[in-house]
């Protein structure tokens, strides 16, 4: 929803007066003691807030287009342009937005404006997109081992005053860490190598009761972005939940392996777990096995439940993508009109089989509405996916948290799965 700041208006007028340039320094003084976006009240609803996002013009010719990239009103890259206040230095763009909204955003300049699925390099293209300069808050979204050549992906942080609090977000200090041990696994069936971290929690003792398991996909970020080992560390030292075994395993192609497919699945069963427990004592009940990831990472651990329940008991499943369908954005298949593409491709497995022993946690953000591409949006599909689950007689833990479709959130919601699925209170 768009809406114009107060205190651009105010600029507005104060630009028109005899005195334009000292009403700019003003305003860019405040800017910079305040930070940025700008975030205002908007009169009778204490639920909302303005929030302007800023971009000072520099000497020279003025760029094409200035960004702010956060999905908050349209996935339109057209609709993310600032607008430049006439001949001045100040570019903005104002939302109205939930007073609880905590996300991320980057700025871009002289955008191409292609939508995301149909930029053949967007990954090239995202690379020119930068934090806000105006913005002192940041978040590496971007693990060590994916940043060739120095890159960062460096986010900046919008947060509304009504944001939740993420208590298990920051690495605690002065406390029993566990060890993390990264290896090379090379895969026959598969025919790759790929990097994984093996956690153990501390005081680990080979010769106690088998450890649960945790197995998370996208491992790199797993273990840096969201510092999965120290969420543990911080839990276990709390008392939140028994030690548990992890094993954080990364991908060579994320978008040809998570996706729901039987080479992946065996994969799992036939060669990492059996090297695993070659490694650490991990118990071979189900039940107490997590399978666990984000985005597709979500999708392909509710693969794996469905595929394999005698391994994995428990689905942690974080903004998982259950709207997929095979061929998800109709590259080998371009729609065309009268198409009517069936998504939630998974879901629809789960309709059609019998109730499994398996036990879920699902989240999503109240940003993910917006759609992409085709396809129905992350926060349908997985409220679908709910209800289907808690039709079918399944245990769901559920929650929606006021954010998007990134790591700021998914680090600190990991510790709410893990405490829904095996969290205990202090003492028991």
């Amino acid at each position: 929803m768009s809406a114009l700041s107060p205190r651009i208006e105010a600029l507005t007028q104060e630009l028109a007066g005899d005195d334009a340039a000292a009403a700019l320094e003003r305003f860019w003084a405040e800017v910079a003691e305040r930070g940025a976006p700008l975030i205002e009240a908007v009169p009778d609803k204490p639920d909302r807030r303005i929030v302007t996002f800023l971009w000072r013009q520099p000497d020279g010719a003025a760029p094409e287009n200035v960004l702010a990239v956060a999905l908050l009103a349209s996935a339109d890259f057209a609709d993310m342009r600032l607008t430049r206040l006439g001949s001045s230095d100040v570019w903005y763009r104002s939302h109205i937005v939930r007073s609880n909204v905590r996300t991320v955003y980057q700025m871009a300049t002289n955008d191409s404006l292609v939508p995301f699925y149909e930029d053949p390099d967007l990954l090239a293209r995202m690379r020119n997109w930068t934090p806000d300069p105006l913005n002192p808050r940041t978040f590496d979204s971007a693990a060590p081992t994916d940043k060739p050549d120095g890159f960062r992906r460096l986010m900046s942080v919008l947060e509304l005053p009504d944001a939740e609090p993420m208590p298990w977000f920051e690495r605690a200090i002065g406390i029993p860490t566990g060890s993390v041990e990264q290896h090379r696994f090379a895969s026959e069936l598969l025919g790759n190598e790929r990097d994984v971290w093996l956690y153990l929690p501390p005081g680990y003792d080979p010769a106690a009761e088998p450890y649960g398991l945790l197995l998370l996909f996208d491992g790199a970020e797993a273990r840096y972005v969201l510092d999965a080992p120290g969420t543990l560390d911080a839990l276990l030292a709390a008392g939140r939940i028994p030690p548990l075994v992890a094993l954080m395993v990364s991908q060579v192609n994320r978008n040809d392996e998570l996706p729901p497919n039987d080479r992946w699945v065996q994969f799992l069963a036939d060669e990492l777990l059996p090297w695993l427990h070659g490694r650490a004592h991990v118990s071979r009940d189900p039940a107490r096995r997590i399978v666990s990831g984000l985005s597709y990472g979500g999708l392909c651990s509710a693969w794996c439940g469905l595929q394999r329940p005698d391994l994995f008991g428990n689905v942690l499943s974080q903004s998982g993508s259950f709207w997929w369908k095979p061929d998800p954005f109709e590259r080998d298949n371009p729609a065309v009109p009268g198409d009517a593409f069936e998504y939630e491709w998974l879901t629809g497995r789960y309709i059609a089989a019998p109730q499994l022993p398996l036990r879920f946690y699902l989240d999503v953000g109240t940003l993910e509405g917006l759609r992409l591409g085709n396809s129905i949006t992350h926060l349908h599909a997985n409220r679908h996916m709910r209800d289907v689950l808690r039709l079918k007689g399944y245990e769901v833990h559920y929650q929606e948290y006021a954010g998007g479709h990134d790591y700021l959130w998914w680090r600190s919601t990991l510790a709410d799965g893990l405490l829904a699925l095996v969290g205990r209170e202090p003492g028991e």
